[in-house]
């Protein structure tokens, strides 16, 4: 039989913790892509555009990546919620 220990109280607070990071990370690439887009419409030429195309990637990457983040702090929720939901109907069976 499988045995675990889970304090939902800390998966709650690490999750809050996550977000708080999330948040900063999302301030901080709209403050990138604010400073690269200002870049691409003072410069011109063959290294500006191919500047321009490396941009544009990076964008497509970051946008996985926010992604990716926004599902993990989502999946961090549901589990916090679900172990205080379960530790809650446990409690029950005893009163």
């Amino acid at each position: 039989m499988a045995q675990f220990s889970v304090d939902s109280d800390q998966v709650w607070a690490a999750n809050a913790s996550i977000q708080a990071t999330i948040g900063r990370i999302n301030q901080e690439v709209e403050l990138l892509h604010g400073q690269l887009l200002g870049l691409q419409s003072s410069w011109t030429g063959l290294a500006s555009n191919s500047f321009q195309e490396l941009a544009t990637q990076w964008r497509s990457t970051e946008a996985v990546v926010a992604n990716q983040l926004g599902s993990l702090g989502t999946a961090l929720a549901i589990a916090a919620n679900h172990y205080a939901e379960i530790e809650l109907a446990n409690q029950r069976l005893f009163l």
